[in-house]
């Protein structure tokens, strides 16, 4: 016959037993949680380092780049823009770079003239006399450049414009800072800042 504080201390065992069982349970999946947890935080961190080094390489790159990559929209916006005649057509003058702007720095350049107002003015340039024509001609151009982000740089280009009207001729010096940012493989220009003529003195 069985002593029934044998029974008794066969349920306090099997008790104990499960208590064990399921502390140790509730441990081990604790220990896998935090290593899982772990995991993440660290391919986080992998990642995040991954995309600061290659972000690195991107802007060391570009620096590296040829100035005249970023340099060349901006003198030759220059040199198209600021030289011609009078008689020219401004629209047909800016289409001409159009291809280095970008959609709203082309948007903002654009006069708002209807087509009337186009062919009115190209008629009147046609009936314009010789003697009051005026001529301008780029004659030297400096540029300098800065860094400003990634895919961005500010180009400020110095140049000088001859201006000449029948006997009259004269010359001035001007200051125009743009930005030229990367555009696919290419740089093309997103904003002027500024297009002043400079004191005497001044560069």
């Amino acid at each position: 016959m069985i002593k029934k504080k044998d029974v008794i201390l066969s349920a306090v065992c099997i008790c104990l037993g499960a208590g064990i069982g399921y502390g140790t349970k509730s441990m081990l999946m604790e220990e896998k949680e935090q290593e899982s947890a772990a995991s993440e935080v660290q391919k986080q961190e992998v990642s995040e380092k991954d995309d600061s080094e290659e972000k690195t390489k991107l802007v060391d790159a570009e620096q590296k780049e040829a100035p005249e990559r970023y340099t060349e929209p901006a003198v030759r916006y220059i040199k198209v823009m600021k030289s011609g005649s009078s008689t020219d057509i401004y629209y047909e003058r800016l289409d001409k770079v159009k291809d280095i702007l970008s959609d709203s720095m082309y948007e903002t350049l654009s006069p708002e003239m209807s087509k009337e107002e186009i062919q009115a003015e190209k008629e009147q340039a046609e009936k314009a006399d010789k003697d009051s024509i005026t001529k301008t001609k780029i004659t030297d151009t400096r540029y300098s450049y800065r860094w400003k982000k990634e895919g961005s740089y500010e180009v400020s280009v110095i140049y000088t414009q001859r201006i000449t009207r029948g006997d009259f001729s004269d010359q001035e010096r001007y200051l125009c800072r743009m930005e030229v940012t990367k555009k696919d493989k290419r740089y093309i220009i997103t904003n002027i800042y500024e297009d002043s003529a400079l004191s005497d003195g001044l560069y």
